[in-house]
């Protein structure tokens, strides 16, 4: 599935994932030897909300300058992410499994996408913002994805 601005035609989406059919290849194999994610989560909804704008509250401070305001966080189960963000509507969305991580993951995860807000993409201005942020952060990613 491939999302795209309107303005974007549908020769130049077709050009772009061409051009990157190598990359998605090899996505696609990762994503097949990948051990299944759970497809359910014990813990009630609450509890992670409870738990996730503590996380955020306390990430916050390590985020300052990126944002204008504190974001509206979401939660739900996802299969292939840990959050996604959406600057254009002040939204955070978590997955309900990050919550069984240990905090550092999840404070990584949290800053991940805070700094989103600042660098929509993973390019070098990005990773510059998240070594600044949190020294450790390629640690802490390795981690996650273990």
């Amino acid at each position: 599935k491939v999302s795209a601005p309107k303005r974007v035609s549908l020769k130049q989406v077709d050009a772009f994932v061409f051009s990157r059919a190598g990359w998605i290849e090899k996505a696609k194999e990762k994503l097949a030897a990948a051990p299944p994610q759970p497809e359910s989560c014990s813990v009630p909804d609450e509890v992670c909300r409870d738990s996730f704008e503590r996380l955020l509250l306390e990430t916050l401070p390590l985020a300052q300058g990126l944002l204008s305001g504190r974001p509206l966080l979401k939660i739900r189960l996802m299969k292939t992410r840990w959050g996604t963000c959406c600057p254009a509507k002040n939204t955070i969305t978590l997955n309900k499994l990050l919550y069984e991580k240990p905090y550092r993951l999840q404070q990584y995860v949290m800053l991940h996408e805070l700094v989103h807000f600042r660098w929509p993409n993973h390019q070098a201005g990005f990773h510059a913002e998240m070594a600044r942020r949190m020294p450790d952060y390629k640690q802490r990613r390795k981690e996650l994805r273990g």
